[in-house]
């Protein structure tokens, strides 16, 4: 329980102060109910005046209209204030789940921010399921208390006229809790941990899945719904496990209730005689119809707290954002980017590599406004490292980059995702179109080499991606590079799905950048980066050779090789 205590303190630190302060007044006004509750026992304890008559005993009734009516009154405006606590502090508890929920969003969607290899069950785990159940944590953790105060006001009032009842009532019902906590809080705890293991490794296979489905064979489909199907029967008994064991006190209720008057009864007629046990089991039953349910109440919330912490301690995950660097402007005027003697190392292995051994050694190299450069060499090579750190996402451990204040950098990765929104959305990147600008739309389609798409631009249909060509979704990606007017473009592989029809068309458009804006293409494909004012080639995360296509071609015997190998007529 220790744990779970420092789960809802950490977990408080997460709500807004108008959160907490709800959460204080919803605490409070429990405890005030609570005085109702006694106060309602109290006067019916009064009403049935418990006594005896000689050797017989009797139950004497003594009350007025006036009475009876203001006990139902407290019973009734008791439930009525407690239901409309609860709706205030779960609106409230709505909120803040909203606001935990965006915050973990805003540090996932940070491109610099270092997810988990499963990056998916990240965005799924900090920005719903951890902050919807670390609510219901905090909130149960909040009426497990007062619930138990309430249970100690109306042991109080039977202080008052059977202190032995209450007595043996208070010590009934503490036994049976431990008991009940015994059994069943190790069990929840371990449901809960089960849930979360299970709900990711099932989120992991369909996204694996819904990655691979167009290339699955027979064999492999098979595989994937077997392993998928045992998968979701372990999730899937762990829910039910998890609601059948948060329903058992409720099916006790009955049998603590008539085990109850049977300890109550008892133990006071071995104690006091026959009159006084009357007496005790009667004032037992007033009381246990607002004791039990309270009992039934704080164990149940207590099962639920042990079986949600374990999912609502996802919402405390801190993730690592690399910070963004401060860049110097560079020393020539002329220039738009400017790296030297750059060097990086990854912290964890990559393929081929050890970890903090160096992918990038020594590099240097200057980008001038307007021109544009192709970055080519074998895989492994260090190219998409470089990238990286050219548009910010990482900080290399040794040299210096310096960006021009200006720059503003449009990156075209090779696979261009297509979200579930209509084209205009798609290009602009904006999930509403408050500030869509659709001739900028259509511009950036038109020089993309999708003409066609421009009438499009007004439908509200979503994309369907499974209805688009490998050479559609790339120029879509292009079109959303083009929409930001940048200074600095990145493009990696973006011809790589196009027919040579398309892929010139493409190149036109990227062409005639040049003046305007610099443009970096990382190409495996030789044929497209011929025209590029400068070529670095990258070799063993070192630039092994830089100048025109045809000095490379003449002084770098690596690119010669790669060029015959693709065929290019250099005598062109």
């Amino acid at each position: 329980m220790r744990e779970t205590w420092q789960l809802v303190r950490r977990g408080l630190q997460l709500f807004t102060r108008r959160g907490r302060i709800i959460l204080w007044l919803y605490g409070v006004s429990l405890v005030l109910l609570a005085a109702l509750d006694a106060a309602a026992l109290f006067l019916l304890a009064r009403v049935f005046n418990l006594g005896s008559i000689g050797d017989s005993s009797q139950i004497v009734v003594n009350a007025t209209a006036s009475t009876l009516v203001l006990i139902l009154l407290l019973f009734c405006l008791r439930s009525a204030l407690s239901s409309v606590m609860t709706y205030i502090a779960l609106r409230q508890g709505a909120r803040e789940e909203t606001l935990i929920g965006n915050r973990a969003l805003a540090t996932l969607i940070n491109p610099r921010t270092e997810l988990s290899a499963d990056g998916l069950s990240d965005f799924y785990n900090s920005v719903d399921r951890g902050p919807k159940e670390l609510v219901l944590v905090i909130f149960h953790a909040v009426t497990v208390p007062c619930e138990a105060l309430t249970a100690v006001a109306i042991i109080s009032a039977l202080v008052v006229y059977q202190p032995l009842t209450a007595v043996i009532a208070l010590l009934y019902f503490v036994v049976v809790a431990i008991i009940q906590q015994l059994v069943l809080s190790k069990r929840s705890s371990d449901i809960g941990e089960a849930l979360v293991k299970h709900t990711d490794g099932v989120y992991r296979s369909l996204a694996d899945i819904q990655g691979l489905r167009q290339i699955l064979h027979s064999e492999s489909v098979t595989s994937a719904l077997q392993v998928t199907a045992e998968a979701r029967s372990e999730l899937t008994q762990a829910r039910a496990m998890q609601t059948f064991v948060s329903t058992l006190p409720r099916y006790f209720l009955e049998v603590i209730l008539a085990v109850g008057l049977l300890v109550v009864g008892g133990s006071t007629y071995l104690i006091a005689g026959a009159p006084d046990a009357l007496a005790a089991t009667s004032l037992f039953v007033a009381a246990g119809f607002r004791l039990l349910p309270i009992v039934n109440r704080i164990q149940a919330l207590t099962l639920a707290v042990l079986a949600y912490a374990p999912t609502a301690r996802l919402a405390l995950r801190r993730y690592h954002t690399v910070a963004m660097p401060k860049y110097s402007s560079p020393t020539k005027t002329h220039n738009i980017v400017e790296l030297r003697d750059v060097s990086f190392a990854y912290s964890t292995a990559i393929p081929e590599t050890e970890p903090g051994s160096d992918v990038l050694r020594q590099i240097s190299l200057e980008l001038e406004q307007g021109k544009q450069y192709a970055l080519v060499g074998p895989s492994g090579a260090g190219k998409t490292t470089l990238v990286d750190l050219l548009l910010g996402l990482l900080v290399p451990q040794s040299g210096s980059i310096r960006l021009r204040p200006t720059i503003r950098t449009a990156y075209v990765p090779q696979e261009t995702f297509i979200a579930s929104l209509p084209l205009r959305n798609n290009v602009a990147l904006q999930w509403s179109d408050e500030h869509i600008q659709s001739d900028r739309v259509a511009n950036a389609l038109h020089r993309a080499g999708l003409q066609d798409f421009t009438t499009r631009i007004a439908d509200d249909t979503s994309l369907d991606p499974t209805a688009l060509s490998g050479g559609q979704k790339q120029r879509i990606g292009l079109a959303r590079a083009l929409y930001t007017d940048a200074n600095l473009y990145i493009f990696d592989e973006v011809t790589s799905a196009l027919d040579m029809e398309t892929e010139r068309r493409i190149y036109e458009t990227i062409d005639a950048l040049r003046g305007r804006a610099t443009v970096v293409i990382v190409a495996h494909r030789l044929s497209t980066v011929q025209r590029a004012d400068s070529v670095f080639y990258l070799d063993s995360g070192m630039i092994a050779g830089a100048g025109t296509f045809a000095e490379l071609s003449d002084s770098l015997p690596a690119f010669r090789r790669q060029i015959e190998l693709s065929q290019i007529d250099l005598s062109r």
